[in-house]
């Protein structure tokens, strides 16, 4: 067969170095809280109203049995109830919590639902906290830093937040972190620029975020500032940098940000416009690092103002393939799983520690579909990244320079097992198009055993909603009999050719592999 791109990887010299360790809860994922609470919620309406759709959705059933298996499936990881409209609630209950817990603290003389457009209740707040406990999840909450929940000076009043949270540690609820504000940095085009929070108003609410949270939940991380950074610009109307530098780092246990690589046709503001092969060039690919330096150097900033036990941590709080729900046709098919698992390899290697996806459930952009919660091409991909990539991250060692387009990532676990994952981004006229090669190489001494194979494509086309694994139509059986010996049939997932034996793997054009293998002598390597 001809090859337009060939590689050879040196195994042996690429797990000698480990570059860093994932935490298990490095894929993570979202539900909004637009869809928690049934809010405004990206349907087929191409009209925004403040910085959400027009459209109004029913709230989510959490006990749904399906939801509850599909994610559970994904753990270990956290949930992050955010979103747009977490700005705009209303905790109720937890006077009396507050009272007990913290009779000291101010309960502020807040206007609650005259000014809050939604509620969380007490039974959807228990609601989503068994959830939770089902599906083995942590929980991320973003807490309202909205012009509801501040005074006529703009300063953060947290009588709201104190409720919620003395409520919750009276009830025994676990948080693994609380988040302050969701794109605060985009209130001045939301909200009006009369909303706008100012750098020093977000440092100084900060303190008083970090002090109450300190106090009810010392064992949770405290995380900000959720800013939205966009392709081309970055983070309009900053925030990240002064916060890192100033004293509310004494607090920071991470820093939040949004990052989507192009906007869908629903919304009017743009700077990059979602399109199919828009994002398959190895320069698009790579501006979410040059969007994530920035933030990295910040992050040291803050590192210097706290003790060396104390680190400060790069959360990207919410990703997806397209701003505004996705982009119908586009973020709900294969070409979106390209990008998705690219992004996830060059995060991974590049000092991320969480990434969450927008969404786990709910319009163009989640990974279950949001009336039959069937699982999308970007729910397999994100289920075979949990399985197959493990901890250990390395840097392919490549004995041939592999080309731009032809994308590497090379993962170990601790059962020493390695995986690598090939991203064939070539856009090339198909009759003309062929396949990438890589030859893994190994030294004498040493072989690879239980060799594995999952080669995905879309059935039909890059922008089919169909996958095939092998090319074989992916059903959710991959996910539910996962590891058992039909479904490893059923794929071909053993059945190598003669070259694949031979470690020889090739990567036909817009299709991703993943090639999993143990290595026995693993550990004498590293």
């Amino acid at each position: 067969m001809n090859y337009t791109m060939h590689t050879e990887i040196d195994i042996y010299s690429s797990i000698q170095a480990t570059q860093r360790i994932l935490h298990p809860h490095f894929l993570s994922f979202t539900i909004d809280i637009s869809l928690l609470l049934g809010g405004h919620w990206w349907g087929n309406t191409r009209r925004l109203v403040r910085g959400v759709a027009a459209d109004q959705t029913q709230p989510l059933d959490l006990s749904d049995s399906q939801l509850v298996n599909l994610t559970q499936l994904l753990a270990p990881a956290m949930i992050r109830i955010g979103g747009t409209e977490a700005d705009r609630i209303w905790y109720k209950g937890g006077k009396k919590a507050a009272a007990q817990l913290a009779p000291d603290m101010k309960m502020d003389a807040l206007q609650g639902l005259q000014i809050h457009e939604y509620v969380l209740d007490k039974k959807t707040w228990k609601a989503l906290h068994t959830f939770l406990e089902k599906t083995g999840m942590e929980l991320l909450f973003t807490v309202s830093a909205g012009p509801a929940d501040r005074d006529s000076q703009g300063r953060w009043q947290e009588g709201n937040a104190l409720k919620l949270m003395a409520y919750s540690r009276k009830k025994g609820y676990r948080v693994a972190a609380w988040e302050f504000g969701n794109e605060v940095n985009g209130f001045p085009f939301i909200y009006g620029w009369k909303y706008r929070v100012k750098p020093a108003q977000y440092i100084r609410d900060f303190v008083r975020f970090g002090h109450l949270v300190k106090r009810l939940y010392p064992e949770s991380k405290i995380i900000g500032p959720a800013s939205a950074v966009w392709p081309l610009i970055g983070e309009p109307y900053p925030i990240i940098k002064k916060l890192c530098k100033s004293p509310a780092a004494l607090y920071l246990d991470g820093v939040s940000w949004h990052f989507y690589p192009q906007q869908s046709s629903r919304g009017r503001l743009a700077t990059r416009r979602a399109a199919w092969d828009r994002l398959l060039s190895p320069r698009t690919l790579t501006e979410v690092l040059r969007r994530n330096t920035p933030i990295q150097s910040a992050i040291e900033a803050a590192k210097a103002m706290r003790p060396a036990s104390a680190p400060v941590e790069n959360w990207m709080t919410e990703t997806g393939h397209a701003l505004y729900g996705g982009e119908p046709g586009l973020s709900d098919t294969f070409v979106s799983t390209l990008w998705w698992l690219d992004e996830l390899g060059l995060l991974a290697r590049n000092g991320v520690s969480r990434v969450f996806r927008q969404a786990l459930v709910g319009s163009d952009y989640g990974l279950l579909d949001e009336k039959s919660l069937s699982p999308r091409p970007d729910y397999y991909a994100s289920f075979l990244w949990k399985r197959l990539m493990g901890s250990q991250v390395h840097s392919p060692h490549c004995l041939i320079e592999a080309p731009a387009k032809l994308r590497l990532y090379l993962h170990s676990d601790e059962n020493q097992r390695v995986s690598l994952l090939a991203i064939n981004i070539d856009k090339t006229k198909r009759g003309r198009a062929k396949p990438a090669s890589i030859r893994l190489f190994l030294k004498e001494k040493f072989s690879a055993t239980n060799v594995e194979r999952y080669l995905l494509e879309g059935s039909g086309g890059v922008t089919s909603s169909r996958v095939l694994l092998n090319g074989v139509p992916l059903e959710e059986d991959l996910v539910h009999k996962w590891g058992k010996k039909k479904m490893l049939q059923k794929y071909r997932i053993q059945e190598l050719s003669e070259a694949e034996t031979g470690l020889l793997f090739s990567v036909p054009p817009l299709s991703a592999l993943f090639v999993h293998f143990a290595l026995p002598s693993l550990k004498s390597m590293i």
